[in-house]
């Protein structure tokens, strides 16, 4: 209850301060891109409170015009498939994970070819991260496609247990991604205004994900549970390289030193972030498979 407390004053805080935010906002930005200040490293703390004065309008417009998102919803729901899928959990599932499964081996190919275009091995490494997050998710759309959700809680949980394993070996991965971007001072560059755009797709993932994981508990399934955690992997690893991106893109040069502290805290923050989710799943998944071999020996 306290942590859902503290998420609803923070995403809806007090209009004066979305106002404040939003005009520092920008104003920051604007004087950053006028006088070329992108490449100092201040620059890219103002990204912050941007990022989160656009999350916080977008709540507020939300709460502020109820009436559209309700005659939305309506629409949707008027129709036999979109009832299905505003109500189906098994449907959202196995949609979600068709889509984010094809996404992961679009990343994953598209790194290969630039890791061949551009002869380095940091793309390389980057799709073999997409490619365990697919493999994943494709052990668990192949698992719902077999299985009713809820009907085996046993089966859920082996599977679970199954990811969880491989999202804690995933880490190794993202070692390696963080020891070449600190060694080899490797990184993603975007030309032009795409690199705001990946930013604002970044943020935006990272917070559904978040939400997704607050939601999962309500149906009761650990491998839906386990489809948002894979989802916040692959967010935390794309924040990670936004901010390589934009510390290569906007850092001055001779700032070799913040940029690998800023990439040592994030990376750490992250491989923390996703071993403490791992072990936390096996931890509970171990317990509950326990729990139902001893009721089944006692019937």
């Amino acid at each position: 209850m306290r942590w859902k407390t503290l998420w609803n004053k923070l995403l809806y805080p007090p209009i004066w301060l979305i106002v404040v935010l939003t005009v520092f906002s920008i104003v920051a930005l604007l004087v950053i891109l006028l006088n070329g200040w992108g490449r100092y490293p201040l620059a890219c703390v103002c990204y912050v409170p941007a990022a989160y004065a656009v999350t916080t309008l977008t709540a507020a417009g939300i709460v502020a015009f109820p009436s559209g998102f309700r005659n939305a919803k309506q629409r949707i729901y008027s129709y036999p498939l979109g009832n299905r899928l505003m109500t189906d959990a098994r449907l959202q599932t196995k949609v979600r994970l068709h889509i984010s499964l094809t996404t992961n081996l679009l990343f994953a190919a598209a790194h290969v070819i630039a890791g061949w275009w551009y002869r380095t091995a940091w793309f390389i490494v980057l799709a073999g991260y997409y490619t365990v997050l697919a493999v994943m998710r494709f052990l668990l759309l192949r698992f719902v496609r077999r299985n009713i959700l809820g009907d085996s809680l046993y089966k859920e949980l082996r599977r679970s247990r199954t990811c969880a394993w491989v999202l804690l070996l995933l880490n190794l991965v993202l070692t390696a991604i963080v020891l070449m971007i600190l060694f080899q001072n490797k990184g993603h560059k975007y030309h032009g205004m795409l690199i705001y755009v990946v930013a604002v797709y970044t943020f935006y993932m990272t917070i559904t994900a978040v939400i997704d994981i607050a939601r999962s508990k309500r149906y009761h399934s650990p491998v839906i549970a386990m489809t948002k955690v894979i989802k916040l992997a692959a967010a935390l690893v794309s924040v990670l390289a936004m901010e390589t991106a934009m510390l290569t893109q906007f850092s001055k040069e001779g700032s070799v030193a913040f940029r690998q502290i800023m990439v040592s805290v994030t990376g750490g923050a992250i491989a923390l972030i996703v071993t403490a989710l791992s072990v936390g799943i096996l931890v509970r998944t171990g317990r509950e498979i326990r729990k139902l071999a001893k009721e089944k020996i006692h019937e």
